[in-house]
């Protein structure tokens, strides 16, 4: 069956995929904290107690692995980046993806790993700003 040109269904599967994602995160929310849907990023967590978390949320169908060269790790990376001022109070940087994390892949194990350690196996061109107080994390979610 041909696609029609107005066929909107993979975007409207990750905005799904992202409000399912806040839901997630509003069962977890504490007294004071506050939940944002698209105003620093994807979803973002409010808590001057705990930290602040801005994350940004890709679904993918099938069979996809994400790697230190995709397209979503540099994009996601560069909307951090380029409008940094707005997000630079928060203390957590999430990336939240269905893709697979390969055993060979320089995210495998970033959640387990010290900044010290997972920083360094980050390719060239990553912004420093990332490596100095804040963590980077990456969550691989089935839906």
């Amino acid at each position: 069956m041909t696609k029609a040109v107005n066929d909107a269904t993979l975007n409207k599967a990750g905005d799904i995929y992202q409000y399912l994602i806040a839901l997630k995160d509003c069962f977890e929310l504490n007294d004071g904290d506050t939940l944002l849907i698209e105003t620093y990023g994807d979803v973002s967590i409010i808590n001057d107690v705990s930290g602040r978390f801005q994350k940004e949320v890709k679904h993918h169908f099938g069979n996809k692995s994400i790697s230190d060269r995709d397209i979503d790790f540099w994009k996601t990376l560069a909307n951090w980046y380029v409008g940094y001022d707005p997000v630079k109070n928060f203390s957590n940087y999430i990336l939240n993806t269905t893709a697979k994390i390969q055993s060979n892949s320089p995210f495998n194990g970033w959640n387990n790993m010290k900044k010290e350690f997972a920083f360094p196996k980050m390719p060239l061109g990553f912004p420093s700003v990332f490596s100095e107080g804040n963590i980077l994390l990456f969550i691989s979610l089935p839906l």
